[in-house]
């Protein structure tokens, strides 16, 4: 599996999810599980922050306190590069 700029992709990565579309969320998040052999919805994200657009030219991150998990695409993510090493949270049970 492996990300948009051809980085392979790891359970604990820090990753960023551009729009899907006009108004659709930008999110940055956990990579917490993926499937391999499959080439679309192959992933859950924990949302860590979402960007969320209207109609009237306006946005604003968000930051999400929940447990739920989005699923995604690995090929329409970009990996974060972090300043210093950090601790992967255990992988998503499958």
């Amino acid at each position: 599996m492996h990300y948009a700029n051809g980085q392979q992709a790891k359970s604990g990565d820090l990753v960023y999810k551009p729009s899907s579309g006009l108004y659709g969320p930008e999110v940055i998040g956990v990579l917490m599980g993926a499937t391999a052999g499959s080439t679309s919805c192959n992933a859950q994200l924990k949302p860590a922050l979402v960007r969320y657009h209207s109609d009237a030219g306006v946005s604003h991150w968000e930051e999400q306190q929940s447990d739920a998990f989005w699923t995604v695409t690995v090929s329409e993510l970009h990996p974060l590069a972090l300043p210093h090493p950090v601790e992967r949270p255990p992988e998503y049970p499958a």
